[in-house]
């Protein structure tokens, strides 16, 4: 199965929670379909983070004075990339 493009998939996602809160208003949702609701919109939310996160490396932290102070300071680039990542997961588990 080919991987979906994140910008598509939150497109398409945002567009089936639209549905099913039509459809929620109009009948309910059973327990299955309020399952998948509520899956779907982590997902959505997990999408936004990443966007965010990306967004925010590239403006800020990988600018050409951040590179210019991580070889300045002789930190590896294994080192800031491991950092990157933890404070992503940091944001995540508090957004």
């Amino acid at each position: 199965m080919v991987e979906e493009n994140p910008q598509f998939e939150l497109i398409r996602l945002r567009k089936e929670q639209n549905k099913a809160r039509h459809d929620e208003v109009f009948g309910g949702l059973s327990p299955a379909e309020r399952a998948a609701y509520n899956r779907k919109s982590g997902r959505i939310h997990e999408l936004q983070i990443d966007f965010q996160v990306s967004a925010f490396i590239k403006k800020g932290l990988w600018s050409a004075k951040s590179e210019q102070s991580r070889v300045e300071l002789r930190i590896p680039k294994q080192r800031v990339t491991k950092a990157i990542n933890a404070v992503s997961i940091v944001v995540r588990h508090f957004l």
